[in-house]
């Protein structure tokens, strides 16, 4: 017979409005990966009155937050604020509601292999934001899905599916970020990430972007060109190719598929063509500043 949800998530999913079923989503382009692939939208930058985007710049008026069918833009911004709001002010079960969502589309998946992206409208740190798993979460999870998980408090929910699972290979967490990290760590950890570009005049990601690529991480970059239009198989400036052994830079097509870890890793350029997001008013030149070409 199957466990209740511990009483105190229960009663919390109730307060906020939010399932541990539905915490997570897809998009168009994830359902074209390779893997099954859930992802956590909050409301981006400081939309919500907290910023989960510390260094967004150029990126913050043509934010894909708007791009869908504006008949369910509103709809769709307050789950994000309810999910926003919840993380900041209930942390601790808000994670937890995370990691049992995780685990549910990992069952749901048969237990193969599905990918996790945190950051889908965010840019938050999760390799830092500790877990505690309670026993009678722990006992939920074996009981519901067959998930045997140690209670306790874990440095981070990467930490947790590391320590806990037999497979840890078969939850992949990947993002991407504008926030320089401790790459090692997260590595080590198994986060992937791809550093993503802010355009030209945004000096502190350019050097960011710099630092990443020293560190071995690739570089996704909106290019200005239209659906369908070929990206060139190469691109060099010199802000970038200095940071990566003098040399042009391989550019890789990043629209296909969403699943980043299957990507070429070390210094490539990762193109995007730039999606018209719908729901935002930009301009021209906010176009361009953004795109790296």
């Amino acid at each position: 017979m199957a466990n209740r949800l511990p009483l105190e998530l229960s009663n919390f999913q109730k307060s906020v409005n939010l399932k541990f079923q539905t915490i997570f989503s897809t998009n168009p382009k994830t359902e074209k990966s390779e893997y099954p692939t859930i992802i956590l939208h909050l409301l981006p930058s400081d939309l919500s009155g907290k910023n989960v985007c510390p260094m967004a710049g150029n990126c913050k008026k043509i934010c894909l937050n708007f791009a869908g069918n504006p008949a369910y833009l509103n709809t769709k911004m307050q789950a994000r604020l309810r999910k926003t709001r919840a993380y900041f002010e209930h942390r601790e079960h808000f994670l937890q509601l995370l990691i049992l969502g995780i685990v549910h589309a990992y069952s749901k998946n048969k237990k193969q292999k599905i990918a996790v992206r945190l950051n889908g409208t965010s840019d938050i740190l999760w390799e830092n934001v500790p877990v505690t798993v309670t026993p009678g979460m722990a006992s939920y999870m074996y009981s519901n899905f067959k998930f045997n998980a140690y209670s306790g408090t874990f440095s981070s929910i990467f930490e947790f599916f590391q320590h806990n699972f037999m497979r840890p290979e078969n939850i992949v967490f990947y993002d991407y970020t504008k926030t320089p990290r401790d790459y090692e760590k997260c590595k080590t950890l198994g986060y992937h990430l791809t550093f993503s570009f802010d355009g030209w005049n945004n000096s502190e990601n350019v050097k960011n972007c710099k630092n990443a690529l020293r560190a071995g991480l690739n570089i996704a970059a909106a290019f200005n060109i239209k659906k369908g239009a070929e990206l060139p198989h190469y691109f060099s400036a010199a802000e970038f190719t200095a940071a990566w052994r003098d040399r042009v830079l391989n550019v890789y097509d990043g629209d296909p598929t969403d699943y980043r870890p299957g990507d070429c890793q070390g210094g490539n350029i990762i193109g995007l063509r730039f999606k018209l997001p719908h729901g935002a008013k930009y301009t021209a030149q906010d176009v361009r500043n953004f795109c790296i070409a």
